[in-house]
């Protein structure tokens, strides 16, 4: 009885950690085409444009908002920066193959939250789009998809995290789960021996 009690539990944990992969995977697929915009967008920069955005003496203001949120998503955690002017994005851009690098490579999965933040304000607003930007540059159009499509992901990521936690638990409860049953069965496979001998003599 108390092996069918353990084994229905075990069961059941099963049958929560099968459900909770699903959910995980499913909303994480229904994801990926999201970063594959963003990486799409990266495809579409080269460094002749790149070149070209960071050789503008003086970029229109929705261009320099674009890199200001470039600034603020590729900072380390806890160095939000302060300056994100015009000149800082020129330091940003010197070394354009790392740059590039530093973007293809970027961890979406892991961005964190005050970097989201500081650039909500701006990604919200109606005239943050790829569209309105591309008439002055086409490489901080493509830039601005990115950083849409990058903080869009992270939405997502926040809602899979919770359900992530909860699985990571689930398994925790599993495993302790199959080992208490797995001593249940091996105590009634000895009590069985016993009664077998008992039987038998």
């Amino acid at each position: 009885a108390l092996a069918a009690i353990e084994e229905a539990k075990t069961n059941r944990i099963f049958q929560e950690v099968k459900a909770l992969v699903s959910e995980c995977e499913s909303d994480l697929a229904a994801a990926q085409p999201i970063v594959d915009a963003a990486k799409a967008a990266l495809n579409t920069l080269n460094k002749a444009n790149l070149t070209e955005l960071k050789s503008m003496g003086k970029p229109p203001e929705d261009v320099n908002l674009v890199t200001a949120c470039v600034l603020r998503l590729l900072a380390p955690r806890g160095k939000l920066p302060r300056d994100v002017s015009w000149a800082a994005a020129r330091r940003m851009m010197a070394d354009v193959g790392r740059w590039m690098k530093a973007m293809v490579e970027y961890d979406c999965n892991n961005i964190p939250q005050e970097n989201i933040d500081a650039i909500m304000a701006t990604v919200q607003d109606a005239a943050f789009s790829p569209e309105n930007i591309e008439t002055k540059s086409f490489a901080a159009s493509s830039l601005c998809k990115w950083v849409i499509n990058i903080v869009k992901y992270h939405a997502v990521r926040c809602t899979v995290r919770p359900k992530e936690m909860r699985l990571a638990e689930a398994k925790v409860r599993l495993a302790a789960s199959r080992v208490k049953l797995e001593k249940v069965h091996a105590k009634v496979a000895e009590l069985r021996q016993v009664l077998d001998g008992v039987v038998s003599s």
